[in-house]
């Protein structure tokens, strides 16, 4: 009797499977696939590259692994292995990054706006790291009367010429602004709103302490690649485990930002 696996595939819009698929006369992976590719009740498109993974749907099998390598992976109906096509897994991948980089780049967008008023303005600044939106906003609330704005400007320690936007040249004395418009100023009520509406949306999904999860439900981190090694992957899914956010190490993936875009890597 031939030896055979669960497989099954998943599209954007619908799922195929689990069936058996036999692996008998296969000695890697790609042969597997070839096998995979006949079984008609997973649907699989002619001629269209498909990857494997483990039953997450997210840890890449390599078509250079051999079949032994698989361990009991595809023995179980209720945790087959996954087949995609090249664009399914492309887009859930793209879907993963998008999750973690929303929050990072519009954080990282307002960082930059509040590091750039920095150097034209001095207000406070609570980190240690430099001014982050929330000092600004904080530089810019109107105070009690009497009271001084809790923002000032920067003022040119030197005299020189520059040439303006008309190509004519300015004089600039020691003591000016170095930007002249007063901070509150900047930007019009509605952009203030805006700003602000974008500065506690982010705060607010960035400290929801909700993990972003898999398209199986399962719990991921996205670490630099500078800090991806099994020594690092351990100790973020163990300390999870000694603060009771998981029961088990294997409740939480943990991916290297710079093989995310190409695939989705994780050490379990």
């Amino acid at each position: 009797m031939s030896q055979k696996l669960w497989v099954q595939h998943i599209t954007t819009a619908k799922t195929f499977g689990p069936t058996k698929v036999s692996i008998e006369g296969c000695s890697d992976v790609d042969d597997f696939l070839k096998e995979i590719k006949k079984e008609s009740q997973l649907a699989i498109p002619q001629n269209t590259p498909i990857t494997l993974y483990q039953s997450d749907g997210t840890t890449e099998i390599r078509p250079t692994d051999t079949i032994k390598s698989l361990g009991d992976a595809g023995k179980d109906a209720d945790a087959p292995l996954v087949v995609k096509t090249a664009a399914v897994g492309k887009s859930s991948r793209l879907a993963t990054t998008r999750k973690m980089s929303v929050e990072a780049s519009c954080r990282k967008y307002l960082d930059a706006l509040a590091f750039k008023l920095s150097t034209y303005y001095v207000f406070n600044e609570k980190s240690k790291l430099g001014a982050t939106f929330g000092d600004v906003l904080e530089a810019i609330k109107v105070g009690k009367k009497g009271k001084k704005p809790r923002w000032s400007h920067i003022l040119e320690t030197d005299s020189y010429e520059q040439e303006d936007e008309n190509g004519d040249m300015i004089q600039i004395n020691a003591g000016d602004p170095k930007f002249p418009t007063p901070l509150p100023s900047l930007f019009t009520d509605d952009e203030w709103a805006k700003l602000r509406a974008l500065n506690k949306s982010t705060s607010s999904r960035i400290h929801s302490a909700t993990l972003p999860t898999t398209s199986n439900g399962k719990a991921y981190v996205i670490i630099p690649h500078s800090e991806f090694n099994e020594e690092m992957v351990s100790f973020l899914k163990n300390v999870g485990v000694k603060a009771t956010l998981f029961s088990s190490p294997d409740d939480l993936e943990v991916k290297d930002e710079d093989l995310l875009s190409d695939s989705s890597f994780v050490l379990q």
